[in-house]
C-alpha cells in the first residue's frame, strides 16, 4: 500500500520520467540497429519501452481505481494510447526510415532509397493529393469519435443525457467532468483546424512545381 500510495502521490514525475525515457529508449534502438549493427539488442531496448508505456498506464489504472473519479492524468494516459493504437506505428515507421538514412550518411554509407510509398506520397499533387489529405481527416475524425466512447465509459455515462444545444455557450460541455470537457475542447479545436487544413486542398489543389 506504501508503494501505491508513492505512485500516486508522485504520478507527473513518473510521466515526466516516462517520457523522457521513451526517446531516450526510442533513439537507443536506432544507435544500436543502424550505427551499430546490433539489432538483437536494439530490441532490447524497443521491450523496455514497452515496459516503460505500460508502466504508466498501470498507475492511470491505480489511480482510477483509488479515487474511484476521472483525473486529468487519466484522460491524457488515454489520449496518448489512443494515439499509440492508431497512428503510432505509422510515425514510428517514418522516423525509422528517417534515422536508418540519416545514420548512414554520417557513417559515410550508400543512403537507402525512401520506401515506395513515401515517394509516392511525395510526389501527389492535384485531386490525388486532395483525396490523401481528407483520408488524413477522416482517420482523425475516426480517433476522435472512439475517443468520445472511452470518455464516456471513464465518466459512468453521466453528463451526456443532460446535453443539449443550448450548452453551446458553455463549449459543449457534454460531460460531467470538467477536465475531461477541457481536453475535448481543446481536441475539437485541433480536428477543426485540422479540417480547414486538410480540405483547403480540395478548393486550392496542390500543384507541380515547375522545374524551370
Amino acid at each position: 500500500m506504501e508503494m501505491i500510495s508513492f505512485l500516486m502521490q508522485h504520478k507527473w514525475s513518473f510521466v515526466i520520467v516516462a517520457e523522457i525515457l521513451f526517446f531516450v529508449l526510442l533513439g537507443a534502438f536506432f544507435i544500436m540497429r543502424y550505427w551499430f549493427n546490433k539489432p538483437r539488442i536494439g530490441y532490447v531496448f524497443i521491450v523496455l519501452l514497452i515496459l516503460n508505456e505500460l508502466f504508466i498506464a498501470l498507475i492511470a489504472i491505480y489511480d482510477y481505481v483509488e479515487t474511484g473519479k476521472v483525473s486529468s492524468f487519466q484522460v491524457i494516459t488515454v489520449l496518448f494510447f489512443i494515439y499509440l493504437i492508431s497512428l503510432g506505428k505509422k510515425d514510428f515507421l517514418q522516423l525509422e526510415s528517417f534515422f536508418k538514412r540519416k545514420i548512414a550518411s554520417w557513417k559515410g554509407e550508400p543512403v537507402p532509397e525512401l520506401p515506395h510509398k513515401e515517394i509516392h506520397k511525395q510526389e501527389l499533387y492535384g485531386k490525388v493529393h486532395a483525396k490523401e489529405e481528407r483520408k488524413g481527416w477522416y482517420s482523425h475524425l475516426l480517433i476522435f469519435v472512439i475517443a468520445q466512447f472511452v470518455f464516456l465509459s471513464m465518466s459512468g455515462f453521466a453528463g451526456w443525457q443532460e446535453f443539449s444545444l443550448n450548452r453551446i455557450k458553455n463549449m459543449f460541455q457534454i460531460y460531467e467532468d470538467n477536465k475531461i470537457n477541457h481536453a475535448n475542447s481543446v481536441w475539437g479545436i485541433i480536428l477543426i483546424i485540422d479540417f480547414i487544413w486538410s480540405f483547403s486542398y480540395t478548393f486550392w489543389p496542390k500543384k507541380k512545381k515547375s522545374s524551370s
